[in-house]
């Protein structure tokens, strides 16, 4: 059975071409400390043809999701499971500003 989908939306605001935000528990969104699975994720760049390098690590330090040379935006469905809490980083960036993070993240599956 499917669980409940959660929209997690974060931004990171890259300065040098480099930014990261940590996933944080709130008391409306503690899957992270739980767990749960990244069922979608979509990050946006500033502006249209601003490039930029996006990764996701772990709580031990392991680069978990990578994806480099994006344009514009990343869109993607994934089934990645995830648990503590993981840092979202912009590397590589072609412009400044705020990058827009969004993750549909399934929690409560039986």
């Amino acid at each position: 059975m499917a669980g409940q989908i959660i929209l997690y939306p974060k931004d990171i605001i890259v300065t040098g071409g480099t930014g990261s935000v940590n996933t944080t528990a709130s008391n409306d969104f503690q899957s992270w400390e739980f767990g749960g699975l990244i069922r979608n994720i979509f990050v946006k760049a500033p502006l249209s043809g601003d490039t930029f390098d996006f990764t996701i690590t772990n709580p031990s330090g392991n680069i978990v999701f990578e994806r480099r040379g994006i344009t514009t935006k990343l869109s993607e469905t994934i089934n990645f499971p995830v648990r503590g809490i993981h840092t979202l980083t912009i590397e590589n960036a072609s412009r400044d500003g705020r990058h827009t993070v969004e993750m549909g993240f399934e929690v409560g599956r039986e």
